[in-house]
């Protein structure tokens, strides 16, 4: 593993922190789940998941009431913003696993944009704070 971590400031206008790290992201297991993300998710349709090592890159910035994130990743294409709502009427040891945490984030931020640009995903969340 390794990585860096950077800041960038200027005063009246914001500030910027920016960690990248390096994960080893092991094959996934051949679990119905993960048949089910691969098929749907990955970027030609072929359905594999292969062992990766990679960066995830976690930029946040504040520029005056506005705090950014941008997280980047070489991984499988995943859009959140086209995931299923979860069943919030259903009990809890009754619903599918997974979307929950889309859902919370969805409901956190004011913006949401994802882009695949050849193998990377870029996830930005934009939300504005209160004076």
């Amino acid at each position: 593993m390794g990585g860096d971590l950077s800041v960038e400031s200027e005063p009246g206008v914001g500030s910027t922190f920016t960690l990248t790290a390096r994960f080893a992201v092991a094959a996934a297991q051949n679990t119905p789940r993960t048949q089910l993300l691969a098929s749907s998710h990955s970027p030609e349709g072929t359905g594999e998941f292969s062992g990766t090592e990679g960066p995830i890159t976690l930029r946040a910035s504040l520029n005056g009431f506005t705090v950014t994130i941008e997280v980047r990743d070489r991984g499988v294409f995943f859009d959140p913003r086209t995931a299923a709502p979860p069943k919030l009427d259903v009990p809890l040891d009754q619903r599918a696993s997974g979307a929950l945490g889309i859902h919370l984030m969805k409901r956190a931020v004011d913006q949401i944009d994802y882009q695949r640009d050849g193998e990377e995903n870029r996830l930005t969340l934009v939300r504005a704070l209160k004076a």
